[in-house]
């Protein structure tokens, strides 16, 4: 056969058009990504190079291959103590990964209680970063408490507004939450009521709303998914410092699968918007300045089951009766209990 006329029956060949046309596309993306995308955004450009050519290597604080992040969030203007922490969660993670590791091991969250007292700070632990602020290192206080309550040493922390959280939530489009049981909450604090006098009622009803949560797998908007994360006077049980770590602990779940949804990751702006939001709105001691390794992190893990730690009774008691109001202490006055639990937790997730 001539050289032209295989030329032509190559050329011909269904299955070499579509493997041209597809190649073309992949061309073409890169083109747009190069040469429209960088001058715009080299932070995405530079968060997908290094996703693919340097996914095992991490260089972040950690100890015996794990790093320790403590995230808190604060309810910020508009609210009573606006920089308590009502969420404090430990994030655990292994971030040395053997070459040959196919699946990453389970995320580690670990829950703090807010109403933990600490007598070093004659105190609970959710006035740690308050206290913190005012001595110009607000990060310093909790990483200290946070890490004499777990037994564990942390490496990184943040602080977000619950006002980002719910805007982060809605740019994914919402979020599934499957509720482990219904609940009711007839004083859900309504932003902004806080000094309002009711026209003289006596009970200040005005400053609360009735929220209702059915069991069971439901959509949340970002301002839905607020009251189910802070909501502290539930029925069913759900008015516990322990049900509300639990209850934050599926949101975090739910948050990192749509964030990794294909939709999502096929969206560049929503991904860029949702950095920019964390970025002017985060106080942390991660540098942002150069993100890629915690992009790297985040795809490697994006499909790590969660080990989900709450500190609870097990670990923690409640006075019947004490001049400081309702506290929690740990079990037998020290944190012996609490850094056994983490330790036999945590050694099963090695990898």
């Amino acid at each position: 056969m001539s050289p032209n006329k295989l030329k032509r029956k190559i050329f011909s060949h269904p299955r070499f058009t579509q493997l041209l046309i597809l190649g073309g596309v992949f061309v073409l993306i890169g083109v747009v990504f190069r040469f429209l995308l960088y001058p715009v955004a080299p932070e995405i450009f530079d968060f997908g190079k290094n996703a693919i050519f340097n996914s095992q290597s991490f260089s972040l604080q950690s100890d015996n291959g794990r790093t320790n992040v403590l995230l808190m969030g604060i309810g910020g203007e508009n609210h009573d103590g606006p920089d308590l922490t009502d969420t404090m969660i430990v994030v655990s993670v292994v971030t040395k990964l053997s070459k040959d590791q196919i699946l990453p091991p389970p995320i580690a969250l670990i829950s703090i209680p807010r109403d933990i007292y600490i007598n070093s700070i004659e105190n609970k632990i959710n006035a740690a970063y308050t206290l913190g602020k005012e001595k110009g290192a607000p990060l310093t206080l909790p990483k200290q408490l946070v890490s004499e309550i777990t037994g564990l040493p942390i490496h990184y922390a943040a602080v977000v507004d619950f006002s980002v959280f719910e805007k982060i939530v809605d740019r994914l489009g919402g979020i599934d939450v499957k509720a482990p049981t219904a609940f009711d909450d007839p004083e859900y604090p309504v932003s902004g009521k806080e000094n309002d006098l009711c026209d003289g009622d006596v009970e200040l009803k005005c400053r609360y709303e009735t929220l209702h949560f059915d069991a069971g797998w439901q959509h949340m908007s970002g301002a839905r998914a607020l009251q189910f994360v802070r909501s502290r006077k539930g029925t069913n049980d759900e008015g516990t410092d322990f049900a509300r770590s639990r209850r934050q602990q599926l949101v975090i779940a739910a948050i990192r699968d749509k964030t990794f949804s294909l939709p999502n990751l096929m969206n560049i702006s929503v991904g860029l918007q949702i950095y920019n939001d964390l970025k002017a709105n985060i106080d942390t001691d991660f540098d942002f300045s150069n993100p890629n390794e915690l992009l790297r992190l985040a795809l490697n893990y994006r499909q790590a089951k969660f080990k989900n730690l709450v500190l609870d009774g097990n670990q923690l008691e409640s006075p019947l009766e004490d001049y400081r109001g309702w506290i929690l202490l740990p079990i037998g006055g020290n944190w012996d209990q609490v850094h056994k639990f983490i330790a036999t937790e945590s050694s099963q997730l090695q990898p």
